[in-house]
């Protein structure tokens, strides 16, 4: 799972950033009173409407003014949830690219110089 990673997303008729990082997990931890670091693959498989409301208004902690709860689940109804879900589980999912390098840089050898034969 990333912890400081960003997406933006058209919610309300506008252009919004959600963050998703240390900030979100606490207000999330706060909102549901979780151990996110005992639960969190939990928490987040199972997600459901009102953790899907709560997760993203937790994401969006940079907007002035903050939206409230309520706002944020009517901006819901008027996206497509397969997108807004597919963004989320992006940002929450670990980086591939980084994955394969560090899988690489484990599992690789050192090449051989054929100058030492």
């Amino acid at each position: 799972m990333k912890l400081n990673a960003t997406s933006t997303v058209e919610l309300g008729g506008s252009e919004r950033t959600l963050v998703f990082n240390m900030n979100t997990m606490s207000t999330i931890e706060k909102e549901f009173d979780a151990n996110l670091m005992q639960e969190g693959e939990e928490f987040f498989s199972s997600l459901d409407f009102t953790k899907m409301i709560i997760l993203i208004w937790a994401m969006l902690y940079k907007e002035t003014p903050r939206p409230t709860i309520e706002t944020v689940g009517e901006w819901l109804g008027d996206v497509h949830l397969e997108k807004i879900s597919e963004t989320i589980g992006e940002m929450l999912s670990m980086d591939s690219d980084t994955a394969d390098k560090s899988n690489k840089s484990k599992s690789n050898k050192p090449a051989s110089d054929p100058m030492k034969g």
